[in-house]
């Protein structure tokens, strides 16, 4: 009796984590209508999602995971139908680039309804909508009927969880229903596209970068004959058509984020720098890449950003409790969407750990020993936005 009383404590310690199963459907729906929260699977990173239109339940999002009451969330919806229900507008760019994409990891902004609480946008006149691709979760947004804002389901600022295991761990405690739909099939935060602005600057601008790639959006845009440019980063100043442009607060834009709590640092190329001195170290970088001083585990990294991006995240959690004194991780160097976006991931972690530094590569003089220097956190800071959605 004893041994089943511990085990049912450490399950309740744990959360409720339950499968993603047809009955369970409708017991998330009734969770989340009474303003609980409930972890939800999407083919990005898992979700902390809550009724978007009960301000009570959102507040409790923003206070579990630590974020900052002026950081908007993505309100993740089951349809384009349900989506245009939020927007006060819906540019033909919007609606091109979610024929195309949705389901799936592109999140746009457009100017909100009134139907969007100011507590979802962080004040701002602006919502950012998302369809997921994972079926469970949209038949789940469909039962309740409207959008639920779902942030990565972790502490702010911390490394975003892929699986249902990870959010347990987080979240340990916390009154909170874990649906476990599988490891993620991305691992990376959806691409946000700001299409607020299209008749100011005549382009959208992506402000943060995902598994969908500046060039298919372009092509997307041009097969429906719309000639409206796609831009990168953030807007400054007046658009082209003289209208003052507004910068638009996103998730995942901060320049420390995605952070475990031991010190990373970037390393950029196996034959030109190697990181130095005898901390003990674990290490993610091609298993041909030369060993590391201190190395005491490294987890081989594939070449394809698609491999790349579904480990990052279990990769950085599960060297993170190794309880060694520092992180080492190779920059993939692939120019697919993918391994673009995992390379901006690593820098804001980078930043955001404590060290905050970068290996820069030096050539090796005279066949001497390796060296490393390291430059100050601007340069891992990847620009964008200091203020903030995930």
């Amino acid at each position: 009796m004893r041994e089943r009383g511990r085990r049912q404590s450490e399950e309740e310690q744990r959360g409720r984590v339950v499968a993603a199963s047809p009955e369970m459907i409708g017991v998330a729906a009734a969770w989340l209508q009474e303003g609980k929260l409930v972890a939800i699977p999407t083919e990005t990173v898992y979700g902390l999602a809550a009724d978007a239109e009960q301000e009570e339940a959102v507040r409790r999002v923003f206070a579990v995971k630590g974020r900052p009451a002026n950081h908007p969330l993505i309100v993740h919806v089951a349809d384009e139908g349900m989506a245009t229900a939020y927007a006060a507008e819906w540019p033909r760019a919007a609606a091109i680039l979610t024929r195309r994409f949705w389901p799936g990891p592109l999140t746009v902004v457009v100017e909100a309804s009134a139907r969007v609480l100011p507590v979802v946008t962080g004040g701002q006149s602006r919502v950012a909508l998302r369809v997921p691709r994972h079926q469970w979760t949209r038949q789940l947004i469909a039962r309740l009927g409207r959008g639920v804002v779902a942030p990565s389901a972790n502490r702010f600022g911390r490394i975003s969880p892929t699986s249902a295991a990870h959010v347990a761990a987080e979240f340990a405690g916390v009154d909170l229903l874990v649906v476990d739909g599988g490891r993620t099939a991305i691992g990376v935060e959806s691409t946000i596209v700001d299409c607020s602005q299209v008749e100011q600057e005549g382009c959208v601008r992506v402000l943060r970068l995902g598994a969908v790639g500046v060039k298919a959006l372009r092509r997307a845009l041009a097969e429906e004959g719309c000639t409206v440019r796609v831009e990168e980063g953030e807007r400054e100043g007046e658009g082209e058509r003289g209208k003052r442009s507004e910068s638009v607060r996103v998730p995942g834009s901060l320049p420390a984020h995605y952070a475990p709590q031991t010190r990373l640092v970037l390393w950029e190329d196996a034959e030109e720098s190697v990181p130095e001195g005898e901390r003990r170290r674990g290490v993610w970088a091609p298993a041909d890449w030369p060993r590391v001083p201190g190395e005491v585990v490294r987890f081989v990294q594939l070449e394809d950003g698609y491999s790349v991006a579904r480990a990052l995240y279990a990769v950085l959690r599960t060297m993170d409790g190794l309880g060694v004194e520092e992180l080492v991780a190779a920059l993939p160097r692939g120019e697919d969407p993918l391994s673009t976006a995992v390379r901006d991931r690593l820098r804001r972690a980078a930043a955001g750990s404590g060290g905050g530094t970068v290996l820069i590569a030096l050539r090796r003089e005279n066949e001497g020993p390796y060296s490393l220097r390291t430059e100050p956190d601007r340069d891992v800071a990847c620009g964008g936005s200091t203020n903030g959605f995930v």
